[in-house]
């Protein structure tokens, strides 16, 4: 009671304050060490997998994986075919230092800014399709 034993599978999204401890060999983490900050950095992952189409380090196993994390080194967010405010926002996502990570409120404020916006419909949407659903709620 009171510990979280993180699945192998969950390493991927666990940052590096609780992976120091996953690394010192202790198996259970107190669910104490679970805080936004390191929702955030899970969060920057899903990001980074998202914008990238791939894993990061997608080609290290879990050991160097977790090593490369620890050790404060991210994979690269140059390569990624994204606005340069998505490549800053995953990248001070997943900080190193949890006090450095942003707030999930500034998170939604980045990405509802409007010069991000846009880059997140699809080019095969039909432009103004976003429009009918409020001309059929009576907001237009």
């Amino acid at each position: 009671p009171g510990y979280l034993v993180v699945p192998a599978s969950l390493v991927w999204y666990t940052p590096p304050e609780i992976l120091t401890q996953l690394a010192d060999k202790t198996s259970s983490i107190p669910d104490s060490a679970f805080t936004t900050a390191s929702d955030v950095f899970a969060f920057s992952v899903i990001m980074y997998e998202v914008c990238a189409g791939r894993y990061p380090y997608a080609k290290c196993d879990r050991r160097q994986y977790m090593e490369n994390v620890c050790q404060g080194r991210r994979d690269t967010v140059q390569d990624i075919r994204v606005s340069d405010i998505i490549k800053n926002l995953i990248t001070e996502c997943w900080s190193h230092d949890p006090l450095y990570r942003p707030e999930f409120s500034q998170i939604n404020a980045a990405l509802h800014n409007r010069e991000t916006s846009h880059l997140w419909h699809s080019s095969s949407e039909p432009e103004n399709l976003h429009r009918l659903q409020f001309a059929r709620n009576g907001f237009v």
